[in-house]
């Protein structure tokens, strides 16, 4: 086995079967060639594979065949499906990774600059908005990188709910380097603290999981009317965000307030895994502030706070009979008539909560009933959805859903209580004053509501459009990501007045 690097790839040493471990050793067939890091080396094998159709992913090796190149990329725990068009197929496993080295994506690039083989680029994106392809990345955040760039390392390191692990790894690693830091690891939730001594503490906080893949990534760039687009999955819900967290993380080492960055998991599922909350149960005072930004999209504009949302189920009981003798039943959909008749009837209020007007809504969502095409239904059920605004408290919710349905009874099937914005504070009005966007109300629930659980006010505010969100076209404009950067940043670096 050799372990020397810097070992050009000769065509003569080159088959079809060949897998590649680290980015320091290549095996073709029963033959082990070293291999350097350098470009030149990367665009040697480049050249030389293309046309093996080789394509293998297990626990450390992924072979991309259509690219013609073959690279370890660490990935344990991921499932097959996320890797579109890969199969599994028997191959030698050489030298075991426990971390993504290196990530590929899946096309040759034609604008590589002058003077380079035109096939790959070490270290970097092809910045032409119509290239989708050999991109290769050294898969160690940098977070000095250009806001673009790192948002694009992040998207490429897939981390659907529950595989957060390696990009927590990542940014875990990224942050040691700076001594500003301190680093708090909580399972997939890592935290990053400052303590300067300043006389307020705010914390800044994403989550890094999102929904699952849907052939969108790895992500690409894609120029439209209105500037460059990042599109790919959680570019929008929320890596951009994180992105501008991670890039003033590093870069913020004498801010005016203390700050605590918070990059957490499970969001994007149950409230009972979500990593802030995890945080705010057991170790609540890493959560300690004056006040509190979530990176969630924003369409980089601020929204205050956040609705309440609670789900009922309403069951209307029956009597079973034979569809032929309707008369000796009692039909339980029918008898639903009367619940969907006083929620079209309700009447929504506009509520003025510090200045911003929350809508609240009350909808039938799911609808249960029936046994057979020729039985009476002896039961029907409704669930129901209330959003209230953040004047109310649970208990307010409850009341109002009592005095709605008056007569009936309810099963509550979901609670999440509403956050009031906060924005009559003094740091809130700094923080608007330094972003230059007005406030608007948050229409649906976010995390903000766990800070506000802790007496901390918060906003929501971050790059793309919210209604982008989990659709599989998601993106975020390139130039919101500096938006966002820099009303952070003036916020952060602005000398208050005595």
């Amino acid at each position: 086995m050799l372990h020397y690097p810097a070992v050009i790839i000769q065509p003569e040493d080159v088959h079809a079967c060949v897998v590649v471990v680290g980015p320091g050793l290549v095996a073709v067939q029963d033959d082990e060639i070293a291999l350097s890091n350098r470009a030149l080396e990367l665009d040697a094998l480049a050249r030389e594979l293309l046309g093996h159709l080789l394509e293998v992913v297990d626990e450390g090796i992924l072979a991309v065949g259509d690219v013609g190149v073959v690279l370890s990329v660490g990935l344990a725990g991921m499932k097959v499906e996320c890797l579109a068009g890969l199969a599994l197929v028997e191959h030698e496993v050489i030298e075991g990774r426990d971390r993504l080295d290196i990530s590929l994506e899946r096309r040759l690039c034609g604008h590589a600059p002058e003077g380079s083989c035109g096939r790959m680029q070490l270290g970097g994106a092809c910045r032409e908005s119509s290239c989708r392809g050999a991109r290769l990345i050294l898969m160690r955040l940098d977070l000095t990188s250009d806001l673009v760039a790192l948002l694009q390392a992040i998207t490429d390191v897939e981390s659907v709910s529950g595989n957060e692990r390696q990009l927590a790894d990542m940014v875990e690693e990224a942050l040691q380097g700076y001594g500003h830091l301190e680093i708090i690891r909580d399972g997939d939730c890592v935290i990053a603290r400052t303590h300067f001594g300043r006389d307020q503490r705010v914390v800044i906080a994403g989550h890094l999981d999102t929904v699952p893949v849907a052939n969108n990534l790895p992500s690409h760039l894609e120029e439209a009317p209105e500037g460059l687009h990042v599109v790919g999955r959680g570019t929008c819900d929320m890596k951009g965000g994180v992105a501008v967290q991670l890039q003033l993380a590093a870069e913020l080492t004498d801010a005016n307030r203390d700050v605590t960055w918070v990059f957490y998991d499970h969001e994007e599922v149950g409230a009972d895994l979500n990593g802030l909350g995890r945080i705010a149960e057991n170790s609540p005072e890493l959560l300690e502030a004056d006040f509190a930004v979530l990176m969630e999209p924003t369409d980089a504009t601020i929204e205050g706070g956040c609705q309440g949302t609670c789900r009922i189920l309403i069951t209307v009981p029956g009597k079973a009979a034979h569809s032929a003798r309707s008369w000796l039943g009692r039909n339980a959909i029918h008898g639903l008539s009367d619940v969907l008749n006083r929620i079209n009837d309700y009447d929504a209020r506009e509520v003025d909560v510090e200045g911003l007007t929350y809508r609240e809504g009350l909808n039938a969502i799911r609808v249960f009933g029936g046994v057979a095409g020729n039985v009476i239904p002896p039961s029907a059920s409704v669930e129901i959805n209330y959003r209230f605004a953040p004047d109310k408290s649970p208990d307010d919710a409850l009341a109002e859903l009592r005095r709605v349905f008056h007569g009936y009874s309810f099963e509550l099937t979901d609670m999440s209580p509403a956050a009031r914005p906060g924005l009559d504070r003094e740091i809130a009005k700094e923080f608007v004053e330094s972003v230059g966007a007005t406030p608007k109300p948050k229409y649906g629930w976010t995390d903000v509501a766990r800070f506000s659980a802790l007496g901390i006010p918060a906003v929501n505010y971050g790059p793309a459009d919210p209604s982008l969100a989990h659709t599989d076209n998601e993106y975020c404009p390139a130039d919101q990501l500096d938006t966002c950067a820099n009303g952070l940043r003036r916020w952060l670096t602005t000398k208050k007045e005595a």
